[in-house]
Parts: C-alpha cells; sequence; structure tokens
C-alpha cells in the first residue's frame, strides 16, 4: 500500500528539513550550494516535501559523478502534475547532452539508516517509505543542471492544491 505525503508526514519531514538548514555540521550533509532558497519555497507548498536532494557545484570537480537530483515527495492530488513535470524535463532536457532519469518511488528501503544518527534522513528506516519521484540530471554540461534546476523552480512554485 503508498503512502502519500499527509499532514503528519509533511510536519515530520520539516523538522529533518529545519534540522539539516540550521543545526547540521557535518558538511557533507549540508543543502548544496544554491539549493536552500528553492528547497525552502518548495517545502512552503503543503501538497509538495522535499526529501534529498543534490546539486553538482562544478563540473570539472565532480566529472566522475555530474548529476543533479530531488526526491519529491507529493499528496495524491499532486502526483499528475508532478508526473507532468517530470515528462516536461524529459522533453526538454535528455538527450546527446544530458540524460534526464524519473523513477516513481515507494516503499524504498533506507540504505543509510544508522539508528544513532540525528537527521531523519538516516536514523529512521521507514524514511523513504512515502511515495515520491526521484528526478535525476546527468550531464557534463553545467548550462543543463543550470536549466534543470529552474525548470523544476518555475513548474514546482506554479503548483497548488
Amino acid at each position: 500500500m503508498s503512502i502519500y505525503l499527509n499532514p503528519e508526514l509533511k510536519a515530520y519531514y520539516m523538522a529533518d528539513f529545519d534540522y539539516l538548514l540550521n543545526s547540521v555540521e557535518d558538511d557533507f550533509w549540508k543543502i548544496d550550494s544554491g539549493l536552500t532558497e528553492l528547497l525552502v519555497r518548495i517545502n512552503q507548498n503543503e501538497g509538495l516535501q522535499t526529501l534529498y536532494s543534490k546539486k553538482i557545484q562544478d563540473v570539472k570537480t565532480d566529472f566522475l559523478n555530474p548529476i543533479s537530483y530531488l526526491r519529491l515527495a507529493f499528496v495524491p492530488d499532486l502526483e499528475k502534475p508532478v508526473q507532468q513535470i517530470c515528462i516536461e524535463l524529459i522533453q526538454a532536457l535528455d538527450g546527446r547532452e544530458a540524460q534526464v532519469n524519473v523513477s516513481p518511488e515507494d516503499g524504498l528501503e533506507n540504505r543509510i539508516y544508522k539508528a544513532d544518527s540525528p537527521m531523519g534522513c538516516k536514523n529512521n528506516p521507514d524514511y523513504f517509505k512515502v511515495k515520491h519521484f526521484y528526478i535525476e540530471l546527468r550531464s557534463e554540461q553545467e548550462e543543463l543542471h543550470h536549466r534543470f534546476w529552474q525548470m523544476l523552480e518555475e513548474k514546482l512554485l506554479a503548483l497548488t492544491l
């Protein structure tokens, strides 16, 4: 049975997000530069919740893994609109210079589970069991990563319940 984002889960994920914004000290777990404001704005929508993200910082240093991604949970009413945004991302960016992958997920095992971590994304074995989309861009072109996040911002911030 799929578990969609609901008010209780939203509150839980927002508390974890707040911890990442204000308390996490390990640089590896800090929100990537240039994403904080966008993730805050996405999470202001009661029907959406960012779970996990990565924004490539520099193709020259990340050349072995030139990837940007977002795990995005949603309420049932926003599933189709988010799915449509994913289709638009594929149509706009997928090609010779970039690969866009979208995976609908729920019931995902938490492979980074560590009971003694203060972060929900690590200390909760059920963290990723909420229904969500994994939206990924792989490209060595920094401009395409910029467009990926720009499109996500434009489209996701326009969604309403």
